[in-house]
């Protein structure tokens, strides 16, 4: 009788260890489902911001290209000026009596 009373006792000690196993792992799988969805959901986040970031390059850069063609086409336009004026002080120097003039 003492040994069917100590073997109850042993099965019902093993049944509540592993019922109490059963809930801890299912408890630690829970755990670690709500870690996985943290780092989804950081990694979403973050990828929005780094899309956020690339089309703010990308419109710095589009700006940047504009910028560099106005300065260019100023430049250019400079030139165009610079040669106007060299060509009116020619004209200037050709009409001044006061200016020796050197062309045959």
């Amino acid at each position: 009788m003492k040994i069917v009373v100590i073997v109850v006792i042993v099965a019902i000690v093993v049944a509540i260890a592993v019922v109490l196993g059963k809930r801890q792992a299912n408890h630690k799988a829970e755990e670690l489902r709500r870690q996985a969805q943290e780092h989804r959901e950081e990694a979403k986040a973050s990828e929005i911001a780094a899309t956020r970031q690339e089309t703010e390059a990308n419109a710095i850069a589009e700006k940047a290209k504009d910028d560099l063609k106005r300065a260019e086409q100023q430049k250019s336009a400079a030139a165009v000026q610079r040669e106007v004026a060299e060509d009116l002080n020619v004209r200037a120097d050709n009409i001044d009596p006061d200016v020796p003039n050197t062309s045959p």
